[in-house]
């Protein structure tokens, strides 16, 4: 019996290496653009061909997602559920294991408001399940569900997932298996550089230059320099794309050209002042204007070790200092000699 256990325990355990394996390569090959999620929820799942009040059992879940960019990601997963009852009980403290990968998709996503707090995502996954009730059996398993969520923050978001879990193989009995859960994910790590071609790269620098010559010729530049005080402050415009708090890799030069004159001056500090379009809600875009200067400061203190006290960051909601909407999802960077 003792035996038998271990080795289906073991049989779960591989497969959970296997999944994370699978998703972990299959992003690999796609361009990385957002952090990693890890996730923790409580809830409670239970077979429909039971009455529900019979067979409901709790269920802890954890796990890794990561960003593909575009309202796509891949993650792997591993669902617990809690014994109820002495003859399950009597063999070990889980009724069922789930272990698997799946990938999920933000329909929002899909809408002009990308800067929104809320979420609601489809999720698919494939893995392997045991149960340990009497007979013990075990097989693949399929995952189809909700995730309806909200972002406190640029680290912390709360959902809400319903799924169903279907036995492919294994069970005798095929009906699938209810799970309801709440749950809180943390978002962590510094974005992936997409990697290009020398090819590509030369197209996307012709596509800045041009950019930025047209900003030049209508007194919007990447680079200007305004006299206060009889002293020269230079203000450089690092520019984000719709609902993102990420500097793009053409917009690096920017954030080292403010290093760089800092490092010439070492009296200087410089300010931040982060700004969004009128796209989405005020709540919103006031968190996206203070978390694009935050990205701005981080690069500056963390790649370039400026240090913290020398780098202000602020916050200063919808902007309004370009007529082209789009251009005032901006960090602006004022070196202060």
């Amino acid at each position: 019996m003792i035996a038998a256990i271990l080795h289906h325990m073991r049989r779960a355990a591989l497969a959970a290496v296997v999944t994370a394996g699978f998703a972990l390569t299959a992003g690999a090959a796609r361009p990385l653009s957002a952090p990693w999620t890890l996730t923790g929820g409580l809830g409670l799942t239970t077979p429909l061909g039971n009455a529900f009040s019979a067979g409901v059992r709790p269920e802890l879940t954890l796990g890794l997602t990561r960003g593909l960019g575009r309202g796509f990601s891949l993650g792997v997963e591993n669902r617990w559920a809690f014994a109820a009852g002495d003859s399950e009980r009597a063999a070990t403290n889980y009724s069922s294991v789930y272990a698997g990968a799946y990938g999920a998709f933000n329909i929002l996503s899909l809408t002009a408001n990308t800067s929104t707090s809320l979420s609601l995502g489809v999720e698919a996954g494939l893995g392997w399940a045991h149960r340990f009730a009497n007979p013990a059996s075990s097989g693949c398993a399929g995952r189809l569900g909700l995730a309806a969520g909200h972002d406190f923050d640029s680290h912390f978001a709360f959902s809400l997932k319903p799924s169903l879990i279907w036995q492919l193989s294994g069970y005798t009995r095929q009906s699938p298996a209810l799970s309801v859960e709440a749950s809180v994910s943390y978002s962590f790590g510094a974005p992936v550089q997409i990697r290009q071609s020398s090819a590509s790269s030369e197209s996307v620098n012709r596509q800045v230059n041009t950019m930025r010559a047209r900003l030049d010729t209508a007194g919007r530049g990447a680079v200007r320099e305004v006299a206060v005080n009889n002293r020269n402050n230079t203000v450089y415009d690092v520019f984000f794309h719709k609902g993102s708090t990420e500097v793009s890799a053409d917009q690096l030069a920017n954030v080292a050209r403010v290093a760089n004159r800092l490092n010439q001056n070492p009296c200087s500090i410089v300010v931040i002042e982060g700004y969004a379009s009128n796209d989405g809600n005020q709540q919103a875009n006031e968190r996206l204007a203070r978390s694009r200067a935050d990205a701005v400061a981080a690069i500056l203190t963390g790649r370039y070790r400026i240090a913290p006290s020398r780098v202000v960051a602020l916050g200063k909601g919808v902007g309004h200092k370009f007529d082209e909407n789009s251009w005032n999802r901006v960090a602006v960077c004022t070196v202060k000699n």
